[in-house]
């Protein structure tokens, strides 16, 4: 009688998207890797245009690396804070950062996920001299309205394509930084205030992500 071994089954291979995904999570986390594979890899029929957001993919928030934030030691690129720093809310008091959260888009990740290129606002586009200097934020960073401000209520960063030469900008790569906090409040990013995330709201997958 002829004997066979049985063999084990045989783990499938890593694809390329699988590794993107977790060097953009940077956990090997295999949920959450997997709800972000199925949304990058998820083709449109159709070119979104300006201002449309699709349901589809998740909310993609964050300043650009150059981005200035007002510390107690003066404006400082978000890319360089630390956790401990101390950064001015839009009411003027000061709150402590507690983390700081990045997500980067190759060139393979925007091709299916154009969407998620920056909106790019000039010194001045939303009145009253902000923001101060040339901007570039995530689609659906949030923007609070300002005590005086021509703005009277919130906005996401997609919804002002249109006004005052602000519009949605082609990179080859998109790089964001989230400021996670403690307590609640907008921060000021030249000059505008943006909503920054509560460390106790943050999900526990993101919180994962150092």
């Amino acid at each position: 009688m002829r004997s066979f071994t049985r063999l084990s089954p045989r783990s499938p291979r890593k694809t390329s998207e699988e590794s993107e995904c977790v060097r953009m999570t940077g956990t090997s986390d295999k949920s959450a890797t997997r709800r972000l594979l199925k949304c990058l890899t998820r083709r449109r029929t159709r070119p979104l245009d300006a201002t449309e957001v699709s349901p589809a993919r998740p909310q993609i928030a964050g300043l650009a690396p150059d981005v200035r934030v007002q510390t107690d030691f003066g404006p400082v690129p978000i890319s360089l804070l630390r956790p401990g720093d101390r950064l001015k809310s839009s009411d003027g008091s000061w709150i402590r950062l507690t983390a700081l959260r990045r997500f980067g888009f190759d060139a393979d990740c925007l091709e299916h996920v154009p969407e998620a290129q920056g909106i790019y606002f000039p010194a001045g586009s939303l009145g009253d001299g902000l923001p101060t200097s040339d901007v570039v934020l995530a689609p659906d960073q949030r923007i609070e309205p300002r005590r005086g401000s021509a703005m009277a209520a919130a906005r996401c960063a997609h919804e002002c394509v249109g006004q005052a030469g602000i519009r949605r900008i082609e990179q080859s790569e998109a790089v964001y930084f989230i400021p996670v906090c403690q307590g609640t409040g907008a921060v000021l990013a030249e000059g505008l205030p943006v909503g920054a995330l509560a460390a106790a709201d943050t999900p526990s997958d993101l919180r994962a992500v150092a």
